[in-house]
Order: C-alpha cells, then sequence, then structure tokens
C-alpha cells in the first residue's frame, strides 16, 4: 500500500502531507513532506513514480521522498506486475473517538467537532488522463479498439467497451457501467443499498480520429422504420437495470 494522506491539522500555506508505504503485515514506512501550498485550497497531481528498484512520490512534478524497494519483495513484485489499485477515500472522528494509528498520526487529523463549515463535508479529485497509469510493458501504446461493446445500463467493468453513444464509467473497483452521462457522487437512483458514491472515471478506449467524408451516391429516400417488438425495464442483481423483450 502506497499513500498519500492530507491532514486536517496540517493544511496552511505550507502544508505537511502524510506519506507512507506498508510492506510485509502492516509494517509502515512513514514520512512527512512538506509543500509550498495550501493543499485543501485546489486541485494538485500526486504521483507515485514506479520502477523496478524504487517509489517517488511526486507532487506537481516535484519529487519529495523516494523510497528504495530492493528489500521488499511484495512491493516489487507488485510493482512489476502492476497489480495496483487507486482508491481515494474521505474520513474522519470527532474528539471524543478514540485515535488510531501512531501518536504523530493521530495529532495531525483534524477532528469533526472542530469543523467550521456545514455538513455534509465533500471533497473530491480529478482523474489526471495525461499522465497515463501504472507502469505495463505495453505503456505508451494506444487502447486496444473494442472487441466487446456491452449493452446501455449493463456492467463493463470488464470489457471497457459500450455500445454507440454510451461510455464505460467507473462507479469503484469493483463495478462500472455503460452510461450516457456521468456526475461524481452519490447517484439517488442507485439500487437501496448501493448508494455508495461514484468515481466517473472513463474507462473506455478513446476514440480514434473520424475519417474524411468521402463523396458518395446521392442520399436514398428513408425507409419505413422497422416494428420491433416491446421491451421492458427490468432490475437485476447488484446495481444494474436492462431493457429485455417482454
Amino acid at each position: 500500500e502506497l499513500d498519500y494522506e492530507i491532514m486536517g491539522n496540517q493544511v496552511g500555506p505550507q502544508s505537511k502531507i502524510w506519506t507512507n508505504m506498508f510492506t510485509g503485515t502492516c509494517q509502515e514506512h512513514w514520512q512527512w513532506i512538506t509543500v509550498p501550498f495550501d493543499v485543501s485550497a485546489g486541485y494538485h497531481t500526486y504521483t507515485f513514480n514506479i520502477t523496478h528498484d524504487s517509489v517517488s512520490w511526486v507532487v506537481d512534478g516535484v519529487t519529495y521522498r523516494t523510497e528504495p524497494i530492493d528489500h521488499h519483495s511484495d512491493v516489487r513484485d507488485a510493482a512489476e506486475s502492476s497489480s495496483l489499485r487507486e482508491f481515494v477515500s474521505v474520513w474522519g472522528k470527532s474528539s471524543s473517538e478514540p485515535g488510531e494509528g501512531i501518536p504523530q498520526f493521530q495529532n495531525a487529523l483534524g477532528k469533526l467537532d472542530d469543523n467550521t463549515h456545514t455538513f455534509p463535508l465533500l471533497a473530491g479529485f480529478e482523474r489526471d488522463v495525461t499522465q497515463g497509469g501504472a507502469p505495463s510493458p505495453d505503456e505508451g501504446a494506444s487502447p486496444a479498439p473494442c472487441s466487446q461493446r456491452t449493452a446501455p445500463w449493463d456492467s463493463c467493468r470488464d470489457t471497457k467497451c459500450c455500445a454507440e453513444g454510451y461510455t464505460c464509467f467507473e462507479k469503484d473497483a469493483d463495478y462500472a457501467q455503460c452510461r450516457p452521462s456521468c456526475t461524481p457522487g452519490v447517484h439517488e437512483d442507485d439500487l437501496p443499498g448501493h448508494k455508495t458514491p461514484w468515481s466517473c472515471a472513463v474507462l473506455s478506449p478513446a476514440p480514434g480520429p473520424s475519417p474524411a467524408p468521402t463523396p458518395g451516391p446521392a442520399t436514398p429516400a428513408p425507409s419505413p422504420a422497422p416494428v420491433t417488438e416491446p421491451t421492458m425495464c427490468s432490475s437485476g442483481p447488484g446495481l444494474w437495470q436492462s431493457c429485455q423483450h417482454s
């Protein structure tokens, strides 16, 4: 596990960020880094630069920490196989609740009852599509074209390709759906028990350039629209709905 932790009591014109790397059985390798800006005032780019022998914490293109991983086979194996997953979470506790972590970590946390803003508290993230993903043998290659397109509103976590006019949007690490659009956050139309936030990260391959139009024969008169069987919309197990023949 590799971490950036934005701490409520460390925010200011110069902010301290808790960085960490977990190895073995929850062995922590933590270190503070100091950045010359208020981390709560806007979006910044937080990057892990992972090579075969080190991990670096890079903020807005500046390297603040580099950790060798020669003696951490679990980290090295994960880096070489690109078996990494992204998680973004917002959490906190009140001063009446027991803290967690070592004292340096606990003391850096803000407390919910010290918050001067209205609830609910919101946070967001933006995916930097210009930076690419985790290193892999195919890094830099164009996304593979769609060999299988998922129907509208169905899960596209595996195919990452959707029918014309729909895009594969990520909800979380376990679910994605073909939708015409997506707004980050909780969707009220999700089924009960599944009202968790959508990241709305786009998983579909970027479309290629459209070919230049070429002259063709005169367009024939339109044919009558075919008659289709009626369909009905039914809820399936989990988070999805689909339209099926009645």
